[in-house]
């Protein structure tokens, strides 16, 4: 069996080579044999065919077995390469806002008053430096709930950090929302060299719409008034800062973009953008065709000025971040040789290495965004460490499809995260067959694009 993807763009014709990752420019009845033969290569013109295999593409599927490929090293890494340490240091929230997956509009824990020890702390932090003896630089965050609730314990961490690590590189992160952001607590960060993410969901009336304090009043003032005095005080510290807006259905997208583009407190710090999250929600969650078409012409925008048709700084910078997966995507064909007998679809980080997730009251998660209602998702705990067999099958997710990736042309390029696959108990066939169309339907686009930017300037496709 060969397996292969065709597909066209307005101006040529094209067939995806799995076995060698590669691109091919056709012309139109090599085009139209290879797709009439798509699911039975047999009929491929044996001419054709030989034209292609000659140069090493189209040749017969060479995989035997759907791993990953760093399945054998899992081990090593969880007991020497730990990267980054997440420590929930509480559950509690001073915000209510209506779309936060603990809210209990998702099918994940709900707000609550647990909150990390410093015992819990340490031994965590204990844990992370055994377990990161190979690496010379390693990443502490502080989440929450709102994690400047508990700064005393972040100064302890930081304290025990300082007087007990020698010989490696700390970095330290914070996912704030930004209300608690005063004098003191801006000097603590600023003096230990944090970066500091504040979610700001766009102007006052968007962002107080859902982001609310508990009493219902909106945080936007208490927000602004904060990131405002940290620009007074140290101008260098704000670019230390980033933001991160979540748009929703009821949030006007033109003018969210507008407010990060033009107001005079955060116009050149940085801004990534997310849609809220629909995975796991208990409701419906629908945009207006308005907001995609308003920010589909957004990114061809980008597209146009990556071709170099238009300048950048026509590109609202919530969207030129894309540039860098746009490339991270060119980067993925050309340095595959060849898929190999053992192969398995991205998506996947290793569990508990790339970041371990420790929760307020000591449990174990491969990251933040993963349910922390899953029992599956439950990789250990600082008493039992990491549970290895559980994080073999969360690396492993493939073994759930193997039948359908073996066959599938997509497979190079999907990436799908195991929260795709996630069953509460157990991981799930059939959420993550779900999933396998949309994700196929996205790597068939991400190939369009690249053809189309290389239509237009870029050196993206190989020619036969």
């Amino acid at each position: 069996m060969i397996i292969y993807k065709t597909f066209k763009t307005p101006l040529a014709f094209y067939v995806y080579d799995r076995n060698t990752n590669t691109i091919l420019r056709i012309n139109q009845e090599e085009y139209n044999n290879l797709k009439k033969a798509e699911n039975n290569s047999n009929d491929i013109q044996p001419k054709l065919l030989e034209k292609f295999q000659v140069k090493g593409y189209l040749k017969e599927d060479v995989v035997e077995k759907i791993e990953h490929p760093q399945l054998p090293i899992l081990e090593h890494y969880l007991n020497h390469r730990i990267s980054q340490l997440v420590l929930q240091v509480t559950q509690k929230c001073n915000l209510r806002c209506s779309y936060c997956v603990y809210s209990g509009t998702y099918e994940n824990r709900v707000h609550s008053n647990a909150e990390m020890d410093f015992e819990t702390a340490k031994r965590a932090i204990d844990f992370h430096h055994e377990h990161s003896d190979e690496l010379d630089e390693v990443t502490v965050g502080f989440y929450g709930g709102e994690p400047l609730l508990r700064l005393d314990l972040i100064k302890d961490c930081v304290n025990y950090i300082s007087n007990k690590i020698e010989g490696k590189k700390i970095s330290y992160s914070i996912t704030t929302n930004g209300t608690l952001l005063d004098y003191d607590t801006m000097k603590f960060l600023i003096d230990n060299n944090f970066n500091v993410l504040v979610s700001l969901d766009g102007p006052k009336k968007e962002h107080d719409e859902n982001r609310k304090f508990a009493n219902g009043k909106g945080s936007f003032d208490t927000i602004m008034n904060n990131i405002s005095r940290i620009k007074q005080y140290n101008p260098d510290f704000i670019k230390k800062i980033s933001f991160n807006t979540v748009i929703n259905p009821k949030h006007n997208y033109t003018c969210i973009k507008n407010y990060f583009e033009t107001d005079e407190v955060i116009s050149d710090v940085d801004v990534a953008m997310n849609v809220v999250e629909t995975l796991k929600s208990k409701e419906n969650i629908v945009f207006q065709d308005m907001f995609y078409i308003a920010r589909a012409y957004d990114y061809f925008k980008l597209l146009l000025a990556l071709i170099k048709k238009i300048d950048m700084k026509y590109v609202t910078k919530l969207l030129r971040v894309q540039q860098v997966s746009i490339n991270e995507r060119y980067k993925n064909l050309k340095d595959t040789t060849s898929i190999g007998k053992v192969v398995h679809h991205g998506g996947p980080c290793i569990p508990g290495s790339r970041k371990l997730f420790v929760s307020a009251t000591g449990e174990f998660y491969p990251c933040e965004r993963v349910s922390e209602s899953s029992k599956i998702m439950n990789i250990g705990d600082i008493d039992r460490g990491i549970d290895l067999v559980k994080s073999r099958k969360i690396l492993n997710i493939g073994e759930l499809t193997k039948d359908n990736c073996r066959k599938c042309w997509a497979l190079p390029n999907c990436m799908m995260c195991v929260a795709m696959a996630d069953g509460g108990n157990m991981l799930s066939k059939k959420k993550k067959l779900f999933h396998c169309r949309e994700s196929i339907s996205e790597v068939l686009y991400n190939l369009k694009e690249l053809c189309m930017l290389q239509e237009f300037g870029y050196n993206f496709i190989e020619e036969v």
